[in-house]
């Protein structure tokens, strides 16, 4: 069970994913709010498909 929590979790955050978001280039998954975060703070423009 352990391990699928560690599957679960956010790397930024270490929480449970809420929503999971896939970067679809690298293939790792972040909470939307952490995503967001780190895109913004290098600058970077959020094109996020709802």
């Amino acid at each position: 069970m352990e391990a699928l929590r560690e599957v679960l979790l956010c790397p930024v955050c270490l929480e449970l994913f809420t929503p999971p978001v896939l970067v679809l280039s690298c293939t790792h998954n972040f909470c939307k709010q952490c995503l967001e975060k780190i895109l913004i703070h290098q600058n970077f423009k959020i094109y996020m498909f709802e």
